[in-house]
């Protein structure tokens, strides 16, 4: 792990999920998506968005009868149904004026779990000529597939820092969030970082 991190303008941070229904109190909670990581999340998010720093927020957005839901076949119970409270982003969430939204598992019939699925992101990444940092929920599912999604808009000898201390996980196992990490990491440009403890400007 790292805990410096080369931050500077060119870079892009996603904040993967971060929803009502998904946080202490939704019907898809995570373990430990509560005030206290909201507002450690808040930090980062002030911190880069003093250095100028985009900052991409996704969130799922999904039909009543969508595929995933239990009623209709799939393993999760109804969660962030579009235009409900739990698909909104988490009220506390801080977001920087030049914020772009964008959602996902918009079609009845398709579970996406990767921000990159989302209709404008492949416009928008291609554009990206900095290193991507995710942050946000659930590691096992939409943070693990936005990690993986956006290695192919990495520029030359850019990374993808996923940085653990602003996830969360939906096991509590320690053993399942190893693997998961180390999953991820077996990409050669997709960096695990345990904070998010910047660089200063030199």
């Amino acid at each position: 792990m790292i805990e410096n991190l080369p931050m500077d303008s060119n870079d892009v941070v996603i904040v993967v999920d971060v929803q009502n229904d998904f946080c202490i109190g939704g019907s898809l909670a995570v373990n430990g998506a509560d005030d206290k990581y909201i507002y450690e999340l808040n930090n980062f998010i002030r911190l880069v968005d003093k250095k100028d720093i985009s900052v991409l927020f996704s969130q799922d957005w999904h039909p009543a009868n969508h595929c995933s839901f239990t009623e209709y076949g799939g393993i999760w119970p109804s969660h962030c149904v579009e235009n409900t409270w739990g698909a909104e982003l988490h009220p506390s969430l801080f977001m920087p004026n030049k914020s772009l939204i964008v959602r996902k598992g918009r079609s009845a019939k398709k579970d996406e779990y990767s921000a990159f699925e989302a209709n404008e992101m492949n416009l928008l990444a291609s554009q990206w000529t900095g290193n991507i940092y995710v942050v946000g929920v659930a590691l096992e599912y939409c943070v693990t597939k936005t990690a993986l999604g956006a290695l192919p808009f990495l520029s030359n000898n850019k990374k993808i820092f996923v940085i653990s201390s602003l996830v969360r996980s939906i096991s509590e196992k320690k053993e399942d969030v190893n693997l998961a990490y180390q999953n991820l990491t077996k990409e050669s440009d997709i960096v695990l970082a345990s904070s998010y403890c910047a660089k200063k400007d030199r």
